[in-house]
């Protein structure tokens, strides 16, 4: 079972898709904070740094779940800016009085031994400024435990680049792994990487993350090699994979190809640790 890499399009075109036919939105969210929580084993005094979108919400459900284990968090609020659903849980976070503070220059995570990132998602683009940009500061500051939801505030989801970018110990991916988690300069800022499968129904294509191709052997044509090779001066060849690969390594860059048929590869080195929760 190879893991799926997907676009940040694909993921919200499939997103919107299962909402609309299989499992209700505040659901979801649901499903993606248990994930989330199922992913560490929080201990001690938990920061939950949250955006204003529904990546905000991931956050507001792990408060509650930590809520339940009797693990004490407080929630951080970028500023006081709600989608529908993670206006739902934070207001269930308001019932179980879970504290909250709204971050300014002052906000101070010294006295929490856990951040959790949940500022930013993965449709980010551009550079954190303002108050998000000087909290991402902080985070990176802090010495903390660090754990990124869906994907580090700040980098961008297709890419892999950001210019001001959350650094973690654990990036815990919602649905499907995204490419900008895997390649160019994502393994800066992430330590390891894990994927959450909520039960989201995939529609459009994928890339299928194949470790060095040792397990995709056949699969010898696709569209452009002919200029790739020329590029990087490859005259023979037997196996364009074995080429892509070695070019890869060589060069310490990422390569991302489109086969003829459905699917499509990513070569990458950077995964350090690959797991699912």
């Amino acid at each position: 079972n190879m893991e799926k890499v997907i676009t940040v399009e694909t993921m919200r075109k499939s997103d919107a898709y299962t909402i609309a036919n299989y499992i209700d939105s505040k659901k979801l969210m649901y499903k993606a904070g248990v994930g989330v929580f199922n992913s560490y084993d929080y201990k001690g005094n938990i920061a939950i740094v949250c955006g204003s979108g529904n990546n905000a919400g991931d956050g507001y459900v792990l408060s509650l779940l930590l809520k339940e284990k009797n693990i004490s968090s407080t929630l951080f609020l970028i500023k006081e800016k709600f989608s529908v659903d993670g206006k739902y849980y934070f207001d269930k976070c308001m019932e179980q009085n879970i504290p909250y503070k709204v971050c300014d220059e002052g906000t101070d995570f010294s006295n929490y031994d856990i951040i959790v990132d949940c500022i930013f998602g993965t449709g980010f683009k551009g550079v954190a400024r303002g108050i998000a940009g000087d909290i991402i500061d902080k985070i990176n500051d802090s010495n903390k435990t660090v754990i990124s939801v869906d994907i580090n505030s700040g980098l961008n989801g297709d890419t892999g680049f950001g210019e001001k970018v959350v650094k973690s110990d654990l990036t815990v991916s919602i649905g499907y792994l995204k490419t900008g988690l895997l390649i160019n300069d994502a393994d800066k800022y992430i330590g390891s990487l894990k994927n959450c499968n909520i039960d989201i129904e995939l529609i459009d294509d994928y890339y299928t993350l194949v470790d060095n191709f040792s397990n995709a052997e056949n699969v010898v044509e696709f569209n452009n090699f002919n200029s790739f090779a020329e590029e990087y001066n490859i005259i023979e060849y037997t196996n364009p994979l074995e080429v892509v690969t070695e070019i890869a390594k060589e060069n310490d860059i990422n390569i991302l190809i489109k086969n003829l048929g459905k699917y499509s590869f990513l070569v990458t080195d950077k995964v350090k640790e690959l797991s699912r929760c």
